[in-house]
């Protein structure tokens, strides 16, 4: 039998607890990233003076809660919050603690029963228990984590004067082989810097058949010739700067001309502002 192992199960420990500063008998408590329940207090016990024994382990007890950012509901998550040294369902600035096992509305308190189960580390996890502040700058984000690729959602807001640049969205917009409007709601407020097109179809073109990128009903850019070439990349030469912001739910709109073949595929370069 091996002598390496010291405890077992090793769930109650003396240890010095990182929050609160005074832990007391029956309170919620952390010890670096774990989660306990002291079951003295600090320097009680037979344990020296900056140590508490605290239970690790899975068990089920009655703690005082807070509904902090949302109504608790039988089976929820529940975290240890410095904030208030204490266990509520504020996933962002806590360590995950337990489960609910009663409901209380949003902003109250109450002692209810809670299962608590050591800190989880690699594997499945529980929607919300990731959360930025939790991962190193520069890292991935809990925002790519949700998502299964890049998208405008993710691009931040870009400033004036900004120190750190910003991420370019980009919208792809097939025109049809006539003349008339293609118009693409956008969610967010976005500043046109640029715009090009390559000529589709195999058709004939002709320098008279036009394409122009308007926010709802004024012209961002010129109109710009498609020339007679096939397969052809055209891009606009101006941009009007008064009209160039499409605000959230504003209408960024392809205007076709067609004398011989309008059919287009229209590429326009933005940033997000706010």
């Amino acid at each position: 039998m091996t002598t390496a192992i010291k405890f077992e199960p090793g769930w109650n420990l003396s240890v010095v607890v990182t929050d609160p500063a005074a832990p007391v008998t029956g309170n919620p408590v952390r010890f670096g990233a774990l989660t306990g329940i002291a079951l003295t207090d600090e320097g009680e016990g037979g344990n020296i003076s900056t140590e508490t024994t605290v239970n690790f382990g899975p068990f089920v007890a009655d703690i005082s809660v807070v509904a902090e950012s949302a109504a608790i509901s039988v089976g929820d998550a529940l975290f240890y919050d410095d904030a208030i040294s204490g266990v509520n369902n504020d996933a962002v600035n806590g360590y995950f603690y337990g489960f609910a096992r009663e409901a209380i509305a949003n902003g109250q308190t109450a002692t209810i029963e809670v299962i608590h189960t050591p800190s989880p580390g690699a594997g499945t996890l529980v929607d919300g228990t990731i959360t930025t502040a939790k991962l190193a700058d520069g890292a991935v984000t809990e925002a790519k984590i949700a998502a299964a690729s890049l998208t405008g959602l993710i691009a931040k807001v870009v400033a004036d004067d900004n120190v750190i640049g910003g991420l370019m969205v980009l919208h792809r917009i097939d025109v049809a082989d006539a003349s008339g409007d293609t118009d693409v709601t956008l969610t967010h407020k976005t500043r046109v810097i640029d715009a090009w097109a390559l000529n589709t179809g195999i058709a004939a073109h002709a320098s008279t058949d036009t394409w122009q990128v308007l926010n709802g009903a004024s012209a961002i850019s010129d109109a710009v010739a498609k020339t007679a070439t096939v397969n052809a990349i055209t891009r606009i030469g101006t941009i009007d700067p008064a009209e160039a912001e499409i605000a959230a739910a504003g209408t960024l709109k392809i205007t076709a001309a067609k004398t011989t073949n309008a059919a287009v595929t229209v590429y326009v370069l933005g940033i997000r502002v706010a």
